[in-house]
């Protein structure tokens, strides 16, 4: 789990920043993956990639996985696996968002970046990752296709410095976010983490304040969208 791989960069994929509650320190995004592990240089980088024996595949993971937090279905996809979104609900029973969900409260370092790939975009969909921090703050970054054909494997990275990171919110959206959830799934995921700053105490409870709030009285199973 903690062998870095290294995938072709595959450009600029229409990164946008759309809204924060609070200003952090300086964030830095990225686009590929070797610009992002070469600004993360000095730092831990653990690798996880949703592979089996520690992501059991199936519907409805949720566990912790050296010191990381999981909530998400775990599909069979390109001779791998991927974490994949869950349909969640509110209180009412409405589908709310299609969500993977990261939390960070329990890791042994103070996390200050992550990267992923999306595996499963396609035309005008989007990859929304909202990211909690320590302080209260929130900031939410959106990245698409950028005009590279349908399912291309398309990178985002994020590193901040002074202010740890307690949680990540991904999910799919149609129509360039104004749409409805969509279906999709993501690959190799890093965790860029420091000892040299005070680690997050251990949470009682599972995913995070940040997060605690966006959702969830219920999950729901899904089918994977299929690849052409």
């Amino acid at each position: 789990m903690n062998n870095l791989i290294t995938k072709a960069a595959i450009g600029v994929a229409g990164l946008v920043a759309i809204g924060f509650t609070q200003a952090n320190a300086a964030i830095v995004t990225y686009a590929d993956e070797a610009t992002f592990l070469a600004a993360a240089a000095g730092q831990t980088v653990q690798l996880f990639d949703a592979e089996a024996p520690d992501f059991p595949l199936g519907n409805n993971f949720v566990g912790v996985v050296n010191g990381v937090g999981f909530d998400a279905d775990i599909i069979a996809s390109g001779g791998g696996q991927r974490f994949n979104g869950v349909t969640r609900q509110d209180n009412s029973g409405a589908n709310v968002d299609n969500t993977v969900l990261v939390d960070f409260s329990a890791y042994a370092e103070a996390v200050f970046g992550f990267g992923y790939y999306d595996t499963d975009l396609t035309g005008t969909e989007i990859s929304r990752v909202t990211v909690n921090f320590a302080d209260a703050s929130q900031q939410v970054f959106e990245f698409g296709l950028n005009g590279n054909p349908n399912f291309t494997e398309t990178f985002f990275g994020m590193l901040g410095d002074t202010t740890p990171i307690i949680s990540l919110v991904i999910a799919g959206r149609r129509d360039g976010g104004a749409g409805t959830f969509s279906a999709f799934s993501i690959d190799n995921l890093f965790v860029v983490s420091s000892a040299s700053a005070v680690p997050l105490p251990a949470a009682a409870w599972f995913m995070g304040a940040g997060i605690a709030g966006y959702i969830t009285s219920k999950r729901k199973k899904k089918s994977a969208k299929k690849y052409s």
